[in-house]
């Protein structure tokens, strides 16, 4: 980000099986700590490097009901 161009896409990080350009993170949630990015949706929980976005993992939250109900509180 700078006061010339504003905000600059670096990238994006989806949760989508088939990589599909469509967002498809409605109920998500994203945090950093450090130098990790973290995105949390019903599907996924996912690490990438916050300046490449980069992918350092993911796990898979199949048939664990619905992860984003527990970060609410």
């Amino acid at each position: 980000m700078d006061t010339e161009d504003g905000i600059n896409l670096k990238g994006t990080v989806t949760h989508r099986e088939n990589n599909s350009r469509y967002y498809g993170m409605e109920n998500s949630r994203t945090f950093y700590i450090e130098e990790v990015l973290y995105t949390a949706s019903d599907l996924y929980l996912k690490m990438n490097f916050i300046n490449n976005l980069e992918e350092i993992n993911s796990i898979k939250l199949e048939n664990t009901g619905k992860f984003i109900n527990y970060l609410k509180d």
